[in-house]
């Protein structure tokens, strides 16, 4: 069960957009952080209501690396992905990030690929052969 009900989320987000009240005061009556407020601000004006009862659910891996090359690509920070994606948390997109850039650190030092769900597989590595072919045709 969430934390909040929806009439929370809607009464804070309108406390912020409507009464001018500051993310911070607002989450202090609430007895919860500020960036808790401002994603709920942040989803609110970007998918309305809907924005604020979003659930969390199962990503594709592929999904989940268009999400973390779109934020470096665009200079996005976490916090901004998530709400562009409508990912309900920034915590989530900075384990798929954490995943990809230490998934291609693997890739480039062993020719190793990470899948998300936790499976290795061993890539061929086209660029950086690991097998050395000597002049005879024998493997080294």
């Amino acid at each position: 069960m969430a934390k909040h009900s929806l009439e929370v989320k809607i009464k804070a987000v309108n406390d912020v957009l409507e009464l001018g009240m500051s993310a911070c005061a607002v989450a202090k009556g609430l007895n919860t952080v500020h960036s808790v407020v401002q994603r709920w601000v942040a989803l609110y004006e970007k998918f309305g209501v809907e924005g604020l009862h979003m659930k969390s659910k199962t990503y594709t891996g592929d999904f989940k690396v268009h999400v973390v090359e779109y934020i470096h690509e665009n200079g996005l920070s976490l916090f901004q992905g998530a709400v562009h994606f409508g990912i309900p948390s920034d915590s989530t997109v900075g384990k798929w990030d954490h995943i990809y850039f230490e998934d291609l650190n693997l890739r480039q030092e062993h020719g190793i690929f990470l899948l998300t769900n936790g499976i290795i597989y061993i890539l061929r590595m086209v660029q950086k052969l690991c097998i050395e072919i000597t002049e005879g045709g024998r493997q080294k």
